[in-house]
């Protein structure tokens, strides 16, 4: 009798692993977009319909990794692409511990300089661990599983290169999947908005990742007036001690009628994109 049940416990250990990477590869029929609750600042993850997963950003600590335990399967352990969009700590720490505890396929990073030590970790285990980097550049397009995120900014490279003014320096993103188009805008100041809007004619988009956590430094009534959302997302913490998200800025999205989710209130967003739709909510 004891060699039956262990006959069967080895069948099951063998089993259930087959059946988890079968339903994981299995192709949904939509693509989901999350921003994940990890504080005062920005952690953003695409979930593709071939179950692959693209990172923007790890947030100021390393409780990214209990939210993306809450996310990927038990058993995935793989990020196609991750994406640094500035090096300031609040987008740039967790993903010391993503770079740890995952295996990452590819590094975007602006290529700015920055002195800062976890910064410098980062780019060290980065090499360490051989992770192919590509600069960012506008108007260059990596496509996943029928998800194109298009680089909108910063317009030329800048290796090496160093800035006064860091969040001018965000890289910033358009990424659509069928009908929908989300314009992921890191911290960039207004005046990086004005440039895209003096560089696109159209800069449109369904959903807007508010930018800078809803700081009045960003997301000018001009800005939002071109790319008219229908739905603003802001990754903000609660109680945070910055005034964010501006009761400036929630007027201006107001006034265009966007449907606003702030993740200090709802915890993790997420948005269900299919290729004629999508519909957003609390995770």
């Amino acid at each position: 009798m004891k060699l039956k049940y262990k006959v069967a416990c080895a069948i099951i250990v063998l089993i259930v692993p087959f059946f988890a990477v079968l339903i994981q590869n299995r192709a949904r029929e939509f693509l989901t977009f999350y921003a994940l609750d990890i504080g005062q600042g920005d952690a953003l993850l695409f979930r593709t319909p071939h179950n692959r997963y693209i990172l923007i950003d790890g947030g100021p600590y390393t409780n990214i990794v209990d939210e993306l335990s809450d996310v990927l399967p038990f058993f995935h352990r793989t990020f196609d692409l991750v994406v640094l969009t500035h090096p300031d700590r609040d987008h740039l720490d967790g993903l010391l511990e993503v770079v740890d505890r995952y295996t990452v396929k590819n590094f975007l990073l602006t290529g700015v300089r920055k002195e800062n030590a976890f910064y410098t970790a980062l780019i060290e285990k980065i090499r360490q661990k051989k992770i192919p980097v590509t600069f960012a550049k506008a108007a260059d397009d990596i496509v996943i599983d029928g998800l194109t995120l298009d680089i909108l900014y910063p317009l030329g490279l800048n290796i090496g290169g160093a800035s006064d003014e860091i969040n001018a320096t965000s890289i910033i993103i358009e990424a659509s999947f069928g009908d929908t188009a989300l314009l992921l805008t890191g911290d960039a100041p207004s005046e990086t908005e004005e440039v895209l809007m003096n560089t696109y004619s159209d800069i449109t988009a369904d959903i807007l990742k508010v930018g800078h956590h809803g700081s009045k430094t960003s997301t000018s009534k001009e800005f939002v007036a071109r790319v008219q959302p229908s739905h603003a997302l802001i990754s903000v913490g609660k109680d945070n001690t910055f005034g964010h998200p501006h009761p400036t800025v929630l007027g201006i999205l107001r006034s265009v009628d966007a449907i606003i989710f702030r993740t200090d209130e709802l915890g993790r967003i997420a948005c269900n994109i299919s290729m004629h739709s999508f519909d957003c909510g609390p995770d």
